[in-house]
């Protein structure tokens, strides 16, 4: 099952941490046993290195894993995965993506294994700090955090651009999918970058928005960009007035508009949002140089909070980052401009102290390629 892709001659010391990212993911992700038959899924467009799934593979094998290696052509939406594919990965123990169907899944029901959502598909992500962190660290906190969030009764929402929007807690918010207990969805995503999603179909407010992305759902050129944000008034979930310069707002109107009718959904919806926790996620693109390719690592990251537009079932079809939010969570803030405070919490510092340094989750990025 494997097409053959040469891996070219790779540094040292490059190797040897790629081995130890691949470690991680494998045993505290995939927590892969000897034993078990292990799918890699590539896709097959130029943007996977080679040298990841043979990484990946090798160490399976040392193991004990039976390992395939598959690599395919890529989707545009959820129902285009190749039968072969599926059957592929529904016979498996333990599939890893590296391939965005992966991510068009992660809101699915999926047969009975391990899937995992690698977004370390080149070699110096796979070797970098953040993918050699041990993924219970991540996962711990993630813990820590769902509980915390499990008692909330309101949160509000603030950024320097002019949000300011608040609501309460539904009950079934952060219900409805099966998956990982601390994990957001029906795949592990490895790295760990988010928290299950609040509601915000019953919130008011007003929230400023500059750019637009794809939420993953479906592929298509879905990146925005507004030249300032324009401050969307919002009531019960609805988009109802738009402050800002007239050629942002009709811009933004068309975007909208142009996605909800691709998919039959109304487009002047917000329906959820959550915020990144891993502030180890530091996109290698900047916001102007390639929207989409910054927003799938940045949407990880503490200085990045997204919003979920164009129709009412989570996660709708457009991401909207909000840059250094503040959350609120009843009296708490969890999340002060951009750093994620939650992380400060004495116990929880003490025990991630026993997996690597407390002080990661608790830092605050100066660059993440936002101008």
């Amino acid at each position: 099952m494997d097409s053959g892709h040469a891996t070219a001659r790779l540094d040292p010391a490059l190797a040897t941490n790629a081995e130890i990212g691949a470690r991680n993911l494998l045993v505290n992700a995939a927590r892969l046993l000897a034993g078990q038959s292990l799918l890699i899924v590539n896709v097959d467009d130029g943007t996977v290195d080679p040298a990841v799934p043979a990484t990946i593979a090798r160490i399976a094998r040392a193991m004990g894993a039976r390992v395939d290696v598959l690599w395919t052509a890529d989707i545009a939406a959820p129902d285009e995965v190749p039968a072969v594919v599926r059957a592929a990965f529904e016979a498996a123990d333990v599939t890893i993506f590296n391939h965005r169907m992966g991510n068009m899944l992660r809101m699915m029901p999926l047969a009975a294994g391990t899937y995992v959502s690698n977004f370390m598909t080149t070699l110096p992500l796979l070797s970098a700090p953040v993918a050699r962190t041990p993924m219970r660290y991540w996962m711990q906190m993630l813990g820590a955090l769902h509980a915390r969030l499990a008692t909330a009764k309101r949160w509000r929402l603030t950024c320097p651009a002019g949000t300011d929007i608040a609501g309460a807690v539904e009950p079934d918010a952060s219900e409805g999918r099966r998956g990982p207990a601390e994990q957001a969805f029906t795949l592990v995503a490895f790295p760990v970058g988010v928290f299950r999603p609040f509601s915000t179909l019953a919130a008011s407010g007003r929230i400023a928005m500059r750019w637009f992305t794809s939420s993953g759902i479906h592929a298509y050129d879905a990146g925005c960009s507004l030249a300032a944000p324009v401050v969307v008034a919002v009531e019960r979930g609805r988009l109802v007035g738009f402050d800002g310069d007239a050629g942002d707002v009709a811009a933004m109107r068309s975007h909208l508009g142009h996605v909800a009718a691709r998919f039959g959904k109304e487009p002047m919806i917000v329906n959820s949002w959550h915020a990144g926790l891993n502030a180890q996620m530091i996109p290698a693109a900047a916001i102007a140089e390639d929207l989409d390719e910054w927003m799938r690592i940045a949407h990880c990251n503490p200085r990045v909070l997204h919003f979920h537009v164009v129709g009412e079932a989570v996660p709708g079809e457009l991401s909207v980052p909000i840059i250094d939010p503040t959350v609120t969570i009843d009296d708490e803030i969890l999340w002060d401009r951009g750093r994620f405070a939650f992380a400060d919490d004495a116990r929880l510092a003490a025990s991630l102290a026993l997996l690597a340094d407390p002080a990661i989750a608790a830092s605050r990025p100066a660059d993440i390629g936002v101008a």
